[in-house]
């Protein structure tokens, strides 16, 4: 991904430098192989200039192991729900009984940059006629921030 990006910009308009260009969001669908799409994304994440990851989930590990990379780059994962965003997280939002659980099934799951107004955008709209769910917004968004930075 971060040279399929990089050898598509450099191409349009003659080699213009787009390193300000953001991915608002990167779909991914190649059947149960999403966390090396994810993978090859490595500096476009580091780089936070994708704001939102769309991909498939097909058992407990994948999805933990996408939620694992994804947290080193400062992202929240969500199951998506009819209803609702469920966060994934490898410690915090996660039962160690899920590993045991090795059935195949599909779904989709989405990631944000943990700290951007979009992320909390999204949440908030895909809640608004749930007040339960709209009241966990700030301690979702604010997981691994310091105590200082919360009391601000």
């Amino acid at each position: 991904m971060d040279e399929l990006v990089s050898s598509v910009l450099s191409s349009v308009d003659n080699g213009a430098n787009y390193d300000d260009d953001n991915i608002l969001t990167l779909k991914i669908d190649t059947e149960g192989h999403d966390i090396f799409v994810i993978k090859g994304a490595n500096q476009l994440l580091v780089d936070k200039r994708i704001t939102f990851v769309i991909f498939e989930v097909w058992s407990n590990a994948n999805l933990k192991a996408i939620a694992e990379f994804m947290d080193q780059h400062d992202y929240l994962c969500f199951l998506i729900y009819p209803k609702m965003l469920l966060p994934v997280h490898p410690v915090d939002w996660w039962y160690p009984h899920l590993d045991n659980h090795t059935d195949v099934y599909w779904g989709n799951g989405f990631c944000g940059i943990r700290s951007s107004p979009a992320l909390s955008m999204l949440y908030k709209a895909f809640h608004a006629d749930d007040d339960f769910l709209l009241g966990a917004h700030d301690i979702l968004m604010k997981r691994g921030i310091n105590a200082e930075e919360v009391s601000t």
